[in-house]
Parts: structure tokens; C-alpha cells; sequence
């Protein structure tokens, strides 16, 4: 019984990281039109079996997420957004759904942003970006860096197939670590046995 439960752990931690691989989330700008705030589109393909989504999202100085503006979009109609300022000036956003619909392909959210005068153009990012199925089956995917400039945002890393740094190593538990050892590892993504 306890080599199947050893069995069991193996497989689904497989699953899991072979779910994270391949799901794209991107980040563009919306052109805004005579009187229109400028906004961030997120968007999504191969994410269709997840519920849950929730990333942080940091923007550069002198620009702020305008929270009573943003709407979700096609992809995620049926879900629900929730949005909390964090104590480091970032803003954390979960995009859920109570009866368990899945994401479609297309636009999750369209994010307003209000911009100072001394804005500046610079680095954005979201990051602790995780995403869970109907399962209660969890990933962390990459963190997604782009460049919002005070004229427009440009975007934008929309791959996020890399998530798993060249190189990376860790435990059958999900512990990364600092090389193979000996026994099943899984690096780069794929079983491998040392």
C-alpha cells in the first residue's frame, strides 16, 4: 500500500508540472480613445482547464491599477473578480469561479490605469502568478515582465512555456534543488532517473 501511495504522489506531481507547461498568459496595451484611461489587456490561451487565477501585479512609479474600472473579459465571464491593494503599493487580483467554470481562450481582464503627470515608462510585472483546476490541482507558472510606457504599453513576454529556468532540478516533494540526486529528479520539466 504504501509503494501505491508513493506511486500516486509521483504521478500527480508529474501532472502537475506537466499542466503548467505550455499555458500562455500575455499582457498588451489597450490604445485608449479621446477621453479613455489607458489599460493592460491579460490575456490567455491553453489555460482552458483552470478556475482560479491570481497574480500580483506591479506597475512603474506615478501609475496606479484604477480597481472600478476593471472588467473581466470574454474568457473569464463566468467567474468573479476580486482585487486588493498590497501593503508594498501592488495590486492582487483572483479571478474565481463558485460552480467550478473553466477559463476559455481570450481576453481574462481589462486592467485601467490611472497616470500621473510624473509618471515614468518602465518595468511592469506580474508575478506569483498560480492557477488551480476543478481538481484543487495548483500551478505556479512564470512570472510575466513587460514595459508600460507612459504613451502605451508595449508588451510584452506572452510565452510563458519557460517557466522552468534551464537547468532547475527538484525532488519527487516539489523542492527545488541545487542538483540531481540520486533516485527520480525532475529537471527541465521531465522525469529523469539518476
Amino acid at each position: 500500500m504504501k509503494r501505491f501511495y508513493h506511486i500516486f504522489l509521483l504521478l500527480a506531481f508529474i501532472v502537475t508540472v506537466s499542466r503548467s507547461m505550455g499555458q500562455t498568459l500575455s499582457v498588451a496595451s489597450i490604445q485608449p480613445s479621446a477621453g479613455e484611461p489607458m489599460a493592460l489587456a491579460v490575456s490567455t490561451s491553453q489555460l482552458s482547464e483552470f478556475t482560479t487565477l491570481q497574480f500580483s501585479l506591479q506597475l512603474p512609479a506615478g501609475m496606479k491599477v484604477d480597481e472600478k474600472q476593471c472588467k473581466v473579459g470574454e474568457a473569464a465571464a463566468a467567474h468573479t473578480l476580486s482585487i486588493s491593494p498590497l501593503a508594498n503599493g501592488n495590486t492582487l487580483f483572483v479571478l474565481y469561479s463558485l460552480d467550478l467554470q473553466q477559463f476559455a481562450d481570450g481576453t481574462l481582464l481589462t486592467i485601467p490605469l490611472a497616470v500621473n503627470n510624473d509618471a515614468v515608462s518602465g518595468e511592469a510585472l506580474l508575478y506569483t502568478v498560480r492557477s488551480a483546476t476543478s481538481d484543487a490541482v495548483s500551478s505556479m507558472l512564470a512570472d510575466v515582465p513587460f514595459v508600460v510606457s507612459t504613451s502605451a504599453a508595449t508588451a510584452i513576454r506572452p510565452d510563458i512555456t519557460d517557466s522552468k529556468k534551464p537547468g532547475l532540478v527538484y525532488n519527487l516533494g516539489g523542492q527545488q534543488l541545487s542538483q540531481p540526486q540520486r533516485g527520480v529528479n525532475i529537471v527541465d520539466g521531465r522525469k529523469v532517473v539518476r
